[in-house]
C-alpha cells in the first residue's frame, strides 16, 4: 500500500467489530498496527463506553514505551503557603472507587508531606490534604485512576 492508502474492513467474526486482526506466530506479532509520523497511530473514540480497551490474562493490558499523556485525568495545583490543603475541580464523574495518586513538587516546608486525599463524588471534586500548613507555595501533581 502507498503512503496514503487506508483500508477499510468489515468481519462477520467476531460480532460487532469493525477491523480484526490476528497474529500467532511469537511474542513480537501484532494482530493491529497503526503508525503515523505526525498524528495518531491508533485512535479509539466512544460517546458513553472504553474509547480503547486492552485486556491480558496474564500480560499487559496495556504498555508504552515512551511518555504517557493522560490530558483531562492528570494535572497539577498548587498549596498556598500558610494553608493545608486544596480542592481540584476535576472536570468529570469520580465515584466512591476513584483513585487519585498525588505527589509533592516541592518542598511544602519542615516534615510536611501529603496525608490523605478526600473525593468529593457530589461535587466532582477531590481535597488534597498536607500533615501541616505549607510554609511556602508547594505545587502538587495529581492523576486520577477509576
Amino acid at each position: 500500500m502507498g503512503s496514503s492508502s487506508t483500508l477499510p474492513g468489515s468481519s462477520a467474526i467476531p460480532t460487532k467489530t469493525g477491523v480484526f486482526g490476528y497474529a500467532i506466530q511469537d511474542s513480537t506479532a501484532r494482530g493491529v498496527y497503526g503508525r503515523s509520523n505526525a498524528g495518531r497511530g491508533v485512535y479509539g473514540q466512544a460517546t458513553s463506553g472504553t474509547g480503547v480497551f486492552g485486556y491480558a490474562t496474564s500480560g499487559y493490558a496495556l504498555r508504552a514505551n515512551g511518555r504517557v499523556k493522560f490530558d483531562s485525568a492528570s494535572g497539577t495545583a498548587t498549596i498556598a503557603a500558610g494553608t493545608k490543603s486544596k480542592t481540584v475541580n476535576s472536570g468529570f464523574d469520580l465515584t466512591t472507587s476513584t483513585k487519585i495518586l498525588v505527589t509533592l513538587m516541592g518542598n511544602p516546608g519542615g516534615t510536611t508531606a501529603v496525608q490523605r486525599v478526600a473525593v468529593n463524588t457530589t461535587a466532582d471534586s477531590f481535597t488534597i490534604y498536607l500533615t501541616a500548613d505549607a510554609t511556602a507555595n508547594v505545587k502538587v501533581a495529581w492523576l486520577i485512576l477509576s
